[in-house]
């Protein structure tokens, strides 16, 4: 007797389908990078591996990401050519970090004091050692007033249109980044025409990527979030640098590692006191960690 397969009447019999053959993608990148598929791949592969799915899908990456998918890739030491790199990606903070601007943002908010009936400020050495909810309860502004404050000191620096000038340690480090194949990108809060200013003005708006620039006062860990995303950039192989406590804040939240500088608004006690990553005291020492020097 047949063992028919039960149906309803009226209903046409599903047949069963055969379960698809599940694709090992550690295989499937191998032989797209040209790679031995024998041991397993490193973060570093893996990072890349993520960027040729996001080419595969048609989402835009920066001209320098594509210059690293044709690059081979050590599956021993996650080496890039002959440089051995801690991190891909590096993303920077532009006040402070990059550019001297205390002294001038100082003289902004103080001209903006009395109209907003706020505190000014006195003791420039004091205000390095708050985070921003002790500055704004120390100078007396409340929460509300905080954006249109930010606001207003954003409209008198792109009326001013200074350049603020970089630090040469700075700018000497970026150069040697780089030359070493390291992709970097600004996020800030700082508006991003003024960035790309001032970058273009030292000449060094060739060693990035993009510039993310923001209105908001907080909310960088959004902005963060979505630049690894549009990138394809793995948060375990990128480094956000920065000055503040609030960029240590930022980071954390989307767990990616800290460099906090110490030439920027927050002095090394009360950055080292949120627990960054690294704290570096100098330019040279972020080259060393970001190359493994």
């Amino acid at each position: 007797m047949l063992d028919l397969p039960r149906s309803v009447p009226g209903k046409p019999i599903r047949q069963r389908r055969e379960p698809r053959e599940r694709v090992n993608p550690h295989n499937c990148a191998s032989m797209a990078l040209n790679l031995d598929p024998g041991p397993r791949l490193t973060g570093r592969a893996t990072l890349l591996i993520q960027r040729q799915h996001a080419l595969d899908r048609g989402k835009p990456l920066p001209t320098r990401s594509l210059s690293f998918l044709r690059q081979k890739v050590d599956n021993e030491s996650g080496c890039f050519g002959d440089v051995w790199v801690r991190y891909n990606w590096i993303l920077w903070d532009f006040d402070g970090t990059l550019a001297d601007t205390l002294p001038h943002a100082a003289e902004i908010y103080n001209r903006l004091a009395p109209l907003h009936r706020v505190a000014p400020i006195e003791d420039t050495d004091a205000v390095r050692d708050m985070s921003t909810r002790e500055f704004l309860k120390a100078h007396r502004i409340p929460f509300y007033k905080a954006p249109r404050l930010f606001r207003d000191f954003l409209r008198l620096q792109r009326q001013e249109q200074s350049d603020p000038p970089m630090f040469p340690a700075v700018v000497d480090a970026l150069r040697r980044l780089h030359a070493a194949g390291v992709n970097m990108g600004v996020v800030s809060s700082n508006q991003t025409e003024h960035i790309r200013n001032c970058l273009a003005s030292h000449g060094v708006a060739d060693c990035f990527a993009f510039c993310v620039g923001s209105s908001r006062l907080q909310g960088k860990h959004r902005a963060i979030r979505r630049v690894l995303r549009d990138t394809a950039a793995s948060p375990a192989t990128a480094l956000y640098v920065g000055d503040e406590i609030r960029d240590i804040v930022a980071a954390r939240k989307v767990e990616i590692d800290t460099a906090a500088v110490t030439w920027g608004l927050n002095t090394s006690r009360s950055l080292r006191e949120h627990g960054p990553t690294w704290v570096v005291e100098d330019p040279g020492e972020l080259v060393g960690i970001c190359l493994n020097e």
